[in-house]
């Protein structure tokens, strides 16, 4: 068996005053590959990625993040520093004056120098197409570039899981091809939840 990048057991979560939720959830991803979580609105696909990224926590089961359990003492922060997640809304992410002090804040807040810090805010923004975006504010630019600037703040980080949560909502036909070419190019095991069939 191939080494899993997530393995989930048994997984139970509901909402406070709602039977909605996740029943006896059981997930293995090996590390390098793309997992689609595809399902209608309040299927549990965003709720899944929330508990991955421990920022909510399971009732029962468990989730183990390379081999590590979420349950262990500790363990969410150095499963984090391994990991990233774009959220749904982009502007729930991206908040610093310009793109590129957005893209450089993760790295710069893990203790990276300044030199490898720039360098990989600038390898990121070109992965995603947004040379030359440095000094733009994010919260001017359209619904896809601020989409690839989340996206850019997480290739910063060098992660060896990636979490998306609806990254084609709101786009049109073009920038999804583009999106989808960008997590094409993605060398990271990525889970992506999505309620969009094609």
């Amino acid at each position: 068996m191939a080494d899993l990048s997530v393995r989930i057991s048994s997984l139970v979560y509901h909402y406070p005053e709602s039977t909605h939720g996740l029943e006896d959830f059981t997930l293995d991803v090996p590390c390098g590959e793309t997992w689609g979580l595809i399902g209608p609105n309040g299927a549990g696909k965003s709720t899944l990625l929330l508990l991955l990224d421990g920022l909510l926590k399971p009732m029962s089961g468990d989730i183990e993040v390379f081999g590590q359990s979420m349950k262990q003492n500790g363990s969410v922060d150095s499963i984090r520093r391994r990991m990233g997640i774009v959220f749904q809304n982009a502007d729930d992410q991206v908040f610093c004056p310009t793109v590129f002090e957005d893209v450089v804040f993760g790295p710069l807040n893990h203790g990276l120098s300044n030199d490898e810090a720039h360098d990989l805010a600038h390898e990121a923004l070109s992965k995603v197409g947004l040379d030359g975006y440095e000094s733009r504010v994010p919260q001017h630019l359209s619904g896809g570039e601020k989409r690839r600037v989340a996206i850019a703040t997480v290739l910063a980080m060098r992660p060896e899981l990636i979490l998306y949560d609806e990254p084609t909502t709101g786009l049109d036909p073009k920038g999804r091809e583009e999106l989808i070419a960008i997590l094409g190019q993605t060398d990271c095991t990525q889970i992506i939840a999505t309620h969009d069939f094609e």
